[in-house]
């Protein structure tokens, strides 16, 4: 995305101030997608993935193409691998949830 897509900005600042917890979270992650720092995206996401564990799916591929950027949320990264079943909600799908493990771990071996 990029510079390019600079222009979307506005209306995705709009989303995420108004929006949903999960149009907050695609909005921050275009946000951030489009150039905006880590430093102010991953708070956002972290807070989402805490309010409701349903946003684990778009935080954390969020988090993976964050790079090493996305370090301060490995605890939570970590907590989450720990858990005997996935907090993503899911509704039972083992592919989303194998792809969830997948990115997680991705993030983990991303910023170590």
């Amino acid at each position: 995305m990029g510079g390019p897509a600079a222009a979307a900005l506005p209306c995705l600042r709009q989303l995420y101030e108004a929006g949903h917890i999960g149009i907050r979270v695609h909005s921050v992650a275009a946000i951030h997608d489009i150039g905006g720092p880590a430093e102010a995206v991953l708070p956002v996401l972290l807070e989402a993935w805490e309010e409701n564990d349903s946003t684990a799916g778009p935080v954390v591929d969020c988090l993976q193409r964050m790079g090493p950027a996305a370090a301060p949320a490995l605890p939570r990264i970590h907590a989450e691998l720990a858990l005997a079943r996935r907090s993503g909600g899911f509704f039972g799908s083992v592919k989303d949830d194998d792809a969830l493990l997948r990115a997680a771990r991705a993030v983990i071996d991303q910023t170590v």
